[in-house]
């Protein structure tokens, strides 16, 4: 934070990054006065999943129980990173890729709709919903 200011995100994060799978993004700046200004914009997610190949990237099944693989059209290296999130854009899990062109997870999620990304340094690569059911 900077000392003459600081910001809150609409989902009440203050960090640099904020994730969410809602487009609408709002931020509230509140300088030192305590006068706040709230900005909203929204987003359009670009990826570049058709140069890396991840248009065949799948959820199966979707919908679940929790229970799900991700399979790649080629081994997912370790310098990605696969990430789950709530609506809400909370982050429930972080993995490295692990050389391998599928994984499973068994995560006993509550039933609902969370966002599944894989990123690189350079930025997002692929994200999808998936939906949990009872």
């Amino acid at each position: 934070m900077n000392s003459g200011y600081h910001y809150i995100w609409n989902s009440k994060f203050n960090q640099d990054t904020f994730y969410s799978a809602d487009p609408r993004v709002n931020l509230t700046v509140i300088d030192s006065n305590q006068c706040e200004k709230m900005y909203t914009a929204l987003c359009q997610l670009t990826t570049s999943s058709q140069t890396f190949g991840l248009e065949t990237v799948q959820v199966i099944p979707n919908p679940n129980l929790g229970t799900f693989t991700l399979v790649f059209p080629d081994k997912l290296s370790s310098d990605k990173l696969l990430s789950l999130y709530s609506v809400e854009g909370k982050i429930l899990f972080n993995a490295k890729g692990q050389e391998r062109d599928r994984i499973t997870f068994d995560l006993k999620l509550p039933p609902g709709i969370y966002i599944i990304q894989l990123t690189e340094r350079s930025g997002l690569l692929w994200q999808t919903k998936m939906v949990v059911v009872p």
